[in-house]
């Protein structure tokens, strides 16, 4: 996304949802992968440092995967329902978000114990998925660092441009949401003048076409005073 000054915001969009990953080892189509769902404890007197991930191996051939009720959901083309088998394979399991060190979930139930997704999911638990997984343990148990802002570099911020709170605090878990069938990221921007009386914030809708492209589609803005 490029701001008016020509400065490039780099996007590590994350809303905290399930989410897929792909096994690139395959050279074959259709592609397979898993859709992960991070499970955590939220007790602000718990002091364990695990992530549980329940995952569903998928293909690139389902279309609408993800998480309802505690459920995982997808839908199949009309074309596809004869030749494509309802996705069984399941698997439960944690991570510690100190190693990145992935083990089956104790007290699983066996049929989510398949250790072929064990190994997919041990090999991908490093890199940009285990800082995903360790932000996201940050974001649940309060433990982000509200003083990151101070490490970011604002040589490019002028009086009367506003400021996005994903530049400001990284950390925190986006707003995204689905629309027909097409995500979009509602950017909160705010004025970070402490002499300004203003009370308005405004939120930019982007569509995100993938993981470093979004699409701007418009701007509202909100007088939180009314």
């Amino acid at each position: 996304m490029e701001r008016e000054s020509g400065r490039l915001l780099h996007l590590r969009l994350d809303d905290g949802g399930p989410f897929v990953v792909w096994n690139d080892d395959e050279q074959v189509k259709p592609r397979h992968g898993m859709l992960l769902q991070t499970l955590i404890c939220d007790n602000p007197q718990c002091e364990c440092r695990q992530v549980q991930i329940r995952a569903m191996a998928v293909e690139d051939r389902l279309k609408g995967i993800g998480v309802k009720d505690n459920k995982f959901t997808f839908r199949l083309l009309e074309d596809d329902v004869a030749n494509l088998a309802i996705p069984e394979k399941q698997l439960y399991a944690v991570t510690d978000v100190d190693t990145g060190e992935v083990s089956l979930a104790e007290g699983a139930p066996e049929n989510e114990h398949n250790l072929e997704m064990l190994r997919l999911l041990k090999e991908k638990m490093r890199g940009h998925m285990l800082e995903t997984v360790r932000r996201r343990w940050r974001a649940v148990k309060k433990q982000i660092d509200h003083e990151q802002w101070r490490r970011q570099d604002w040589s490019w911020w002028e009086p009367g441009l506003l400021v996005s709170w994903t530049e400001a605090f990284p950390d925190d878990l986006n707003f995204l949401l689905e629309y027909q069938g097409a995500i979009f990221w509602a950017n909160d921007m705010y004025c970070i003048n402490p002499g300004c009386p203003c009370q308005t914030v405004l939120i930019a809708f982007c569509q995100v076409h993938d993981k470093s492209r979004v699409e701007e589609m418009g701007t509202v803005a909100i007088h939180l005073g009314k």
